[in-house]
């Protein structure tokens, strides 16, 4: 699976297609005809950042919006849209990481994980004026899995004082530790 791909036409033009979810052919891996497509919130003012499969699952973010599509059938005519999440979307393609505990993200509302069944916001714990003044539009996600850590990296882009602080998650203890100029 690739999203927001840019294609050269016949015509020789170079067209972006943000909207779209683009596929392989079974056994033809890298090769994506123009046939092989799925077109999900076409023209929301949104593109796909990126895309994270789990279990029969394929995650796909847009910048604020998350849809789940289940890939469980034999086919592409028996894939459908699961579900579509407002305010669940990520700003930044490093902002998704995929653990042994299913897939996490973050953004501005929360620290977010989804195991194959449901979302769980796993940040309750920090106030939302300090987390959505720490997260911006290129903070990042790691996971440390001997001691099931999340780490939350501010600013992956900057150089600035503030840049390297990041939050890190225990899954243990479901507890948060701030941790200056970490990077």
């Amino acid at each position: 699976f690739i999203a927001n791909v840019k294609y050269t036409t016949d015509g020789g033009n170079l067209q972006n297609f943000g909207d779209q979810i683009r596929y392989s052919q079974i056994n033809k891996f890298l090769t994506f005809p123009e046939f092989n497509f799925i077109n999900i919130g076409v023209n929301d003012g949104e593109s796909f950042i990126r895309l994270e499969a789990f279990a029969d699952r394929l995650l796909a973010f847009k910048e604020r919006t998350l849809y789940i599509i289940n890939i469980g059938g034999g086919s592409d005519t028996q894939w459908f849209l699961e579900s579509e999440h407002k305010n669940l979307g990520v700003e930044f393609h490093s902002a998704v990481i995929k653990t042994a505990l299913g897939v996490c993200w973050v953004n501005k509302n929360g620290l977010y994980l989804y195991d194959g069944s449901k979302i769980t916001n796993l940040q309750t714990k920090i106030l939302e004026s300090e987390w959505s003044g720490f997260v911006n539009a290129d903070t990042m996600i790691g996971y440390e899995p001997t001691h099931k850590h999340l780490v939350v990296v501010r600013d992956a882009a900057a150089s600035g004082a503030t840049s390297g602080d990041a939050y890190v998650y225990s899954f243990i203890t479901n507890s948060f530790t701030f941790v200056e100029d970490m990077v």
